[in-house]
């Protein structure tokens, strides 16, 4: 078992209670309007360009499909279909998941299940 020196150099828990960990004294550093400016900024640069990304795959993927298959747009269709019955599916057991489960492991794997 390290010592107290090792555990503060691993920054390992000591023992506290998490109302002790979770306590401030006046030497904690306070964020200032600037910093929430900038990390709003990058919030929303994030959640855009996200969005701008599903947005264009699924515009893409209608381009794709409609052009594989010029005379119909029955194969479009079906994806789109296939997509929204799917997403009507999944989404109630999704989101009693990501009520009942801790919120940084629902967090992780969704960021697992988006990356490829």
């Amino acid at each position: 078992m390290p010592n107290q020196e090792q555990q503060e150099r691993l920054l390992v828990p000591t023992g506290e209670t998490i109302d002790e960990l979770q306590q401030t004294d006046e030497t904690t550093a306070r964020t200032t309007d600037a910093e929430h400016s900038r990390i709003r900024l990058r919030l929303y640069t994030s959640h855009a360009l996200s969005t701008w990304n599903s947005r264009l795959f699924e515009f893409g993927a209608f381009l794709f499909l409609a052009k594989i298959y010029p005379l119909t747009l029955l194969p479009a269709s079906v994806y789109a279909l296939a997509r929204a019955a799917a997403a009507a599916l999944i989404s109630p057991s999704l989101g009693s998941y990501i009520d009942t489960a801790d919120r940084l492991r629902a967090v992780r794997l969704s960021i697992r299940m988006h990356s490829p």
